[in-house]
């Protein structure tokens, strides 16, 4: 399945990245990331980002669409519900997960 308006794209998925009001399914090969599921996601012309790697933290997204971090806001990723402690580089996908990134002010 394609993106979806509103989220209600489930069928054959592992899980959900939500962008804005635009919802991407996510098919789950092992232990896959947010990181690795964003750059399947970027290969497939779905998607368009940029992020910067940080030895020992992993990488972080600067933009997403074109929008970039700027003036005390920030893409904040949720997992689930609740805001991410750690980078995309280091969550690991579980069927079920959803994701949803946020243009937020933060830190």
């Amino acid at each position: 399945p394609k993106a979806s308006e509103t989220g209600t794209v489930r069928e054959n998925t592992d899980a959900l990245l939500t962008i804005g009001t635009t919802t991407y399914p996510i098919f789950i090969s092992g232990k896959e990331s947010i990181f690795d599921a964003m750059n399947d996601l970027r290969s497939s012309g779905e998607i368009s980002f940029t992020s910067r790697d940080f030895p020992g933290m992993g990488a972080f997204i600067e933009s997403i669409s074109g929008t970039e971090a700027a003036n005390g806001y920030y893409w904040i990723f949720y997992v689930n519900g609740k805001e991410s402690q750690k980078g995309i580089s280091s969550v690991v996908l579980s069927p079920g997960d959803t994701v949803e990134w946020k243009y937020e002010k933060g830190y």
